[in-house]
C-alpha cells in the first residue's frame, strides 16, 4: 500500500473549513484555535507508524528467522510473486540415506554392512557418508578412490569394492530416484546397496505454505530426470525445469522469484524478478524461502490494516476537533494515543501472521491465478500420479547406479 497523497490536501481543507466556519460564528481566536486543533489532528503520526511499525517489526521477526531484507522494495515485490523457483535439489533435501540393503543371500547381510560401511568411512561423498552410517570404524587400509567407479581397500584384511554395479560386474538398472551400488568382498559378491535423498523434513510444510500464499514452487535442477521428480513428488512439487538458473533456465520476470546463492551476500538469497537480491537468507532451504514470502505477505497485509485503521482515526479526530470542544491538549493526547495504539495493532497482527486471504492474480498468469511457465525451456511435464513412497519406486526398478558424468566418486 502507497501513502495516500490525497490526505495531506484534506487535512488542510478540513482545517480552512473549520477556520472559516468558526470565523464567522465565533471571534478570530477561536477560528485559530480550531483550525490548529484540525491540523494537530491531521498530523499523520499515527498513519507514518503504519508504514513504518510492520517494517521495523517484520525485520525483526525475520532476523530471528535467518532472514534479511537488502531492499525496501522487498515486501511490495512479494506480493506479487506467483511462482518460485527453487534452484536444485538443495533446497529441498539435506542429503543422503540408505533406502535398502539387499544382499545376495541373507545370511552375508551383516557382513555387507559392515565390510561397505567400514570401508565408505575413508569417503567424504554424500552417498559414501550415508552408507558410512551403517557400521562403525573398522581396521581400513590400501584405500583407492576410482573417480566415475568407486572406492577399493581392504577391511580386516579383506579386499573389498563398493561402487558402480557395472564396474562390480553387475548389470545396471533402469533409470530412478535412487543410487545402487554393488558390494564386493574377497572377489565375490555380497549384494547391493540403494542410496536416496534424504528430503527436508520441512520441506511438504513449506510447499503446503506456498500454495496457501498463492505461490507455485518449481524446482529448477540438473539431477537425473527420475532422481528429481521423485523428490518433488515427495515434497509435493508438480513441476520441474532440468537445466540450472545460472546458466538461464526458467528466466525470471514479473511475478517470478528464485531462491538461490546470490552474488552480492556470502549465504542464500531470494530474488524477486530480474533485479539484483532483496532478500538475504541464512539456509537455502525451502521453508526459508516459504518463511520469507509468508513474512512479506504478513508485512503487506497488516500495513493495509494499520494505514487503513489509522485514516480512520485520524478523519474522526479531525472531524471532533473541528467541533471546537476539544482543548488542544485533549487532541495532542489523543494524536499521541494513536500511534501508541497502530503500534500495537501492528504487534498485534504480526504475531497472529495475519495475512489478507484474497491474494493479487499478477500479469501473465492462467485462470486459476498460477505463472505460465509452458515457454520455460526443458520443462518435464507432471507425472500422472504421485510417487507413494520409496518402496513403490524400487519395486518399479527405480534405481540409477551413478549419477550423471561419474559424479559418484
Amino acid at each position: 500500500m502507497k501513502w495516500p497523497r490525497w490526505f495531506a490536501p484534506l487535512v488542510v481543507l478540513v482545517a480552512a473549513v473549520a477556520f472559516l466556519t468558526h470565523g464567522l460564528l465565533d471571534d478570530g481566536k477561536a477560528a485559530a484555535y480550531v483550525g490548529a486543533a484540525v491540523l494537530l489532528a491531521g498530523a499523520p503520526g499515527a498513519l507514518a507508524s503504519a508504514f513504518l511499525a510492520p517494517l521495523r517489526l517484520g525485520r525483526r521477526r525475520g532476523a530471528a528467522l535467518g532472514i534479511r531484507f537488502l531492499q525496501r522494495s522487498a515486501v511490495d515485490a512479494a506480493t506479487e510473486v506467483d511462482t518460485l523457483l527453487l534452484d536444485g535439489l538443495d533446497t529441498l533435501v539435506d542429503g543422503r540415506h540408505v533406502a535398502s540393503i539387499d544382499p545376495l543371500d541373507e545370511s552375508h547381510l551383516r557382513n555387507l554392512r559392515w565390510f561397505a560401511g567400514a570401508l565408505e568411512h575413508t569417503s567424504d561423498h554424500p552417498i559414501g557418508r550415508a552408507i558410512a552410517r551403517l557400521s562403525a570404524r573398522g581396521n581400513v587400509t590400501g584405500v583407492e578412490h576410482h573417480p566415475g567407479l568407486g572406492i577399493s581397500g581392504s577391511v580386516d584384511r579383506h579386499p573389498v569394492r563398493v561402487g558402480e554395479p557395472a564396474w562390480i560386474g553387475v548389470p545396471a538398472t533402469s533409470d530412478g530416484p535412487g543410487v545402487v551400488v554393488a558390494v564386493e568382498v574377497d572377489a565375490r559378491l555380497l549384494g547391493t546397496i540403494t542410496v536416496v535423498d534424504s528430503v527436508r523434513s520441512d520441506a511438504a510444510d513449506a510447499a503446503a505454505t506456498l500454495h496457501a500464499l498463492g505461490v507455485r514452487p518449481v524446482l529448477v535442477s540438473s539431477a537425473p530426470g527420475a532422481r528429481a521428480r521423485s523428490v518433488a513428488d515427495q515434497v509435493g512439487i508438480a513441476e520441474a525445469i532440468d537445466g540450472d538458473l545460472a546458466d538461464g533456465a526458467g528466466q525470471r520476470g514479473s511475478g517470478v522469484a528464485a531462491l538461490t546463492t546470490g552474488p552480492l551476500v556470502s549465504t542464500c538469497a531470494l530474488t524477486i524478478g530480474p533485479a539484483s537480491p532483496q532478500v538475504a537468507t541464512d539456509d537455502c532451504g525451502i521453508a526459508t524461502g516459504a518463511a520469507a514470502l509468508r513474512l512479506c505477505h504478513d508485512m503487506a497485509a497488516t500495513t493495509r490494516l494499520a494505514a487503513r485503521t489509522a485514516l480512520g482515526f485520524h478523519l474522526v479526530l479531525m472531524a471532533l476537533a473541528a467541533t471546537g470542544l476539544f482543548p488542544l491538549w485533549v487532541v495532542a493526547l489523543c494524536a499521541a494515543a494513536g500511534v501508541g495504539l497502530v503500534w500495537l495493532l501492528v504487534l498485534y497482527a504480526l504475531r497472529r501472521g495475519r495475512r489478507n486471504p484474497r491474494f493479487h492474480q499478477p500479469r501473465g498468469t492462467s485462470g486459476d491465478g498460477r505463472a505460465d511457465l509452458s515457454d520455460l525451456p526443458g520443462q518435464r511435464p507432471a507425472p500422472s500420479s504421485r510417487v507413494s513412497g520409496l518402496p513403490q519406486a524400487r519395486r518399479s526398478g527405480a534405481a540409477t547406479p551413478l549419477d550423471p558424468g561419474g559424479q559418484r566418486r
